[in-house]
């Protein structure tokens, strides 16, 4: 993984930034690997997106495994200390957080409502929270929702 940043400075952004906090085990996050990756595609170039690992057991290795086995073309961050997790107080995977460019939180939550609760998926989600975020804070706006509950994996806090 050598180059990629091991740590987002949220006072140091150049632009809107997302924050998808993972584990690789989880099958809820490995769902939305597509989805993540075709929202880093749609807005490439206005925003920054970070993948960012929160698991104390996955090594450097299995990061950049992970990152070619789910095709992400986006930075992999390992986040063993679950720094991130505790800092943004995100206790399930996959959260995503957005940071405006000034570098406070905008949304945090699902990235869709694909799973509403646990055991149950719809065959597409009804409502993209994430997205219409994402459109909000580039057309300089505060998002309608600020924070989603997110249905997947618990982080080992």
């Amino acid at each position: 993984m050598g180059a990629e940043p091991q740590w987002i400075d949220p006072t140091k952004l150049s632009r809107p930034t997302v924050i998808v906090l993972m584990l690789a085990d989880c099958p809820i996050a490995r769902k939305f690997a597509p989805e993540i990756g075709r929202l880093h595609s749609q807005y490439k170039g206005r925003v920054d997106f970070y993948l960012a690992i929160s698991d104390p057991d996955v090594t450097a290795k299995d990061a950049a495994e992970f990152k070619k086995a789910y095709g992400f073309q986006m930075p992999v961050l390992r986040d063993p200390g679950l720094k991130l997790a505790r800092k943004y107080k995100a206790d399930k995977t996959p959260t995503a957080v957005l940071l405006s460019k000034s570098g406070k939180v905008a949304y945090q939550g699902w990235i869709d409502d694909r799973f509403p609760e646990l055991g149950k998926q719809r065959p597409a989600p009804t409502r993209r929270e994430l997205k219409d975020a994402l459109d909000a804070v580039l057309a300089g706006k505060r998002p309608k929702v600020a924070k989603a509950p997110v249905v997947g994996c618990f982080l080992p806090l």
